[in-house]
């Protein structure tokens, strides 16, 4: 997509007016859609024709979540009530001192 700029003069200052529409959403897969499954607003797996995968979570990296979720993963926990904890590190700053610290949080499932 290429986005068009119009320069409009208004008295002496000059506004940037881009070719947007409101409530247009912009096409992030650039292909067809399989299969979506959404578990809440905000954690949704979404699998096109050309088996391309994109998962998204809120609260979770998403090296995390391309690492260790597939879409079936999100099938299951739409099908199946379990709640699964995962763990991983991240990095903090405590004291002026950077210390790597075990997290714990909830993962995908279909509660909401």
């Amino acid at each position: 997509k290429q986005w068009y700029q119009r320069r409009v003069a208004v008295g002496t200052f000059f506004f940037f007016i881009f070719n947007k529409q409101l409530g247009l959403m912009e096409d992030e897969m650039n292909s067809n859609i399989k299969e979506v499954i959404t578990l809440s607003s905000k954690c949704y797996s979404v699998l096109t024709i050309d088996d391309f995968n994109m998962r998204k979570q809120k609260g979770l990296s998403n090296n995390y979540c391309k690492k260790y979720h597939t879409h079936q993963t999100f099938k299951d926990a739409l099908n199946n009530i379990k709640l699964d904890k995962c763990e991983f590190y991240n990095i903090r700053k405590k004291n002026n001192n950077l210390i790597t610290e075990l997290q714990s949080k909830q993962n995908i499932n279909n509660f909401n």
